[in-house]
């Protein structure tokens, strides 16, 4: 896995846990909580039980994804960097091509 695959999945794990990217370890906890006592497959009946177990399991990975980030020594601003490059990405290519959506 590359590097922009390693921001694009740490900045989808802040979107899963609801969290923007100045979150700090015991927000995330908070969050994870939150989210997995929503998401609990015991607590969910009937139809919603299998999109509760896989929304279960995408929680649960987010927050793994987001402590191995932390642990790591990871700075948040990297994502905010890589955000940032992104935008300018996108701009260079609507300046170019007119608006066109590439992504």
């Amino acid at each position: 896995m590359n590097t922009t695959d390693n921001f694009m999945e740490v900045n989808r794990a802040f979107k899963i846990l609801k969290l923007d990217e100045n979150a700090s370890l015991l927000d995330i906890e908070k969050a994870y909580r939150r989210l997995v006592k929503r998401y609990h497959p015991d607590k969910c009946a009937g139809e919603e039980k299998l999109k509760c177990k896989e929304k279960f399991i995408e929680v649960k990975n987010a927050r793994e994804c987001l402590k191995s980030f932390y642990a790591y020594g990871r700075e948040v601003s990297a994502v905010k960097e890589y955000r940032e490059y992104i935008e300018y990405i996108k701009r260079f290519y609507d300046d170019l091509f007119g608006g066109l959506d590439l992504w």
